[in-house]
């Protein structure tokens, strides 16, 4: 089962990916902090993808991407940068020069997601129907 690492400091998204992530399949770790991340991450299981929010409190995530970088170099996961806020010339610098990382602006749409991922993993992913989502089933959840 491929697994993806969520880092937000806001738990309304963290619950929501978490749900999200977990009906197309996939084993979801959520951190609300990118010390929390670090705290958790095992060098020697990575996650298949991470997805992270721009601003954080106390390390942003792009300070979270270059530490990581500096700590497992080319074995670092495809890397999604998640922001509600204008692109900074760090991100789009960022984002042009380094392979592997991509950018969900916010708010974003489940289909998105889902679109991003299968571009991702395409063939590894096995379609069963954990993969099936049903955006009804995910609204009657939260009524």
């Amino acid at each position: 089962m491929l697994r993806i690492a969520v880092i937000d400091d806001d738990s309304l998204v963290l619950s929501m990916m978490r749900r999200s992530l977990r009906l197309f399949g996939f084993e979801v770790d959520c951190h609300s902090s990118a010390a929390a991340f670090f705290w958790h991450l095992d060098p020697a299981r990575l996650p298949d993808l991470i997805f992270c929010d721009v601003v954080m409190p106390q390390m942003s995530g792009i300070e979270l991407y270059r530490r990581l970088s500096a700590q497992v170099g080319e074995k670092r996961p495809p890397f999604v940068f998640t922001t509600a806020h204008d692109l900074t010339g760090e991100l789009e610098a960022l984002l042009a020069a380094e392979p592997g990382v991509q950018l969900l602006q916010k708010p974003f749409q489940l289909a998105q997601l889902r679109r991003l991922i299968h571009d991702q993993f395409g063939p590894r992913l096995r379609y069963t129907p954990q993969h099936t989502f049903s955006q009804k089933a995910l609204v009657l959840e939260y009524e």
